[in-house]
């Protein structure tokens, strides 16, 4: 699936922007920071374009944010996870992708207390990193 079929198949219209952002997520091996998925774009959108586009891209499932540390935030596309899924985060290399499978949360909630959402977050090393001793 290329980056029109993908804004097309949310109903979006497909902007120079929209498609930029895509694309940069579709060729990216893993997750994109804000600044990365801007340098990768190569033109100048100004802030307030760049922004709306991300939050449009978010509000219609198309991309989605994975908060890694407090303040360390990437994008990764959303097209083949319809549902909530677990992270992983490498130690080591900081190389950070989706997990496939049902996300489950294990904990009861107290009475009249409601699940809106969870956040799973793993760490460990990556395969490169356990190979290179690291």
């Amino acid at each position: 699936m290329n980056a029109e079929e993908i804004i097309r198949l949310k109903g979006l219209k497909s902007t120079v922007q929209r498609l930029a952002v895509v694309r940069s997520l579709l060729n990216a091996e893993q997750p994109l920071s804000e600044q990365q998925i801007k340098e990768s774009i190569g033109k100048d959108f100004d802030r307030v374009t760049f922004y709306r586009t991300m939050k449009t891209l978010q509000e219609e499932g198309i991309i989605h944010p994975i908060l890694i540390e407090e303040k360390d935030t990437v994008y990764a596309l959303s097209i083949n996870h319809e549902k909530e899924h677990a992270h992983f985060v490498c130690d080591s290399c900081h190389k950070t992708m989706c997990l496939e499978g049902d996300q489950r949360l294990e904990a009861s909630l107290p009475k009249g207390f409601r699940l809106q959402h969870s956040r799973i977050l793993i760490h460990g090393i990556c395969d490169e990193c356990s190979a290179n001793g690291k």
